[in-house]
């Protein structure tokens, strides 16, 4: 299985947290990240992601919505487990398991640290190379929004 986590993108200010949206900065760069995701995809054989789950918050289901129009995921799921301050999301409880790829939106420092406790970031911190060892039953591929992950390691387009 892999696992694509993403960035939502560039959001404004709000009163609360819960109501930022994205600018329109950040609607043009996911939207054009997107295109160059589903274009990775397709030069490297990887197959699309077909369930998209993201937190609940306005600025990730944006986003969602974004991906799904360059994507066009079977199934968007919203998930409470990835909005900020949940703990348990390290798990991967919102994975599912009849899937060969799926996109998680989400944020940060969340989305980072998700990503140091499935690929053991802290002993490969500095191998600037494109594959490092997983200890997850995924692998973790970085480009400029997004990042893929399977048993392989971090492959990185950069």
């Amino acid at each position: 299985m892999l696992v694509t986590v993403w960035r939502h993108g560039e959001a404004g200010s709000a009163a609360r947290d819960v109501d930022r949206t994205l600018t329109e900065h950040g609607v043009s760069h996911v939207t054009a990240t997107a295109e160059l995701f589903k274009n990775w995809c397709h030069r490297s054989g990887v197959i699309a992601p077909s369930i998209c789950t993201h937190s609940p918050l306005v600025r990730t289901r944006q986003t969602a919505a974004l991906l799904h129009d360059a994507l066009s995921f079977s199934i968007t799921n919203e998930c409470e487990k990835l909005a900020p301050g949940h703990a348990d999301y390290v798990q991967g409880l919102f994975l599912e398991s009849n899937c060969d790829h799926q996109l998680v939106v989400g944020h940060q420092p969340y989305l980072s640290h998700l990503i140091n406790v499935w690929c053991d970031s802290v002993a490969h911190a500095f191998t600037p190379v494109a594959l490092r060892p997983c200890r997850s039953p995924w692998r973790l591929v970085a480009a400029p929004s997004f990042c893929t992950v399977s048993p392989l390691g971090i492959i990185s387009e950069r």
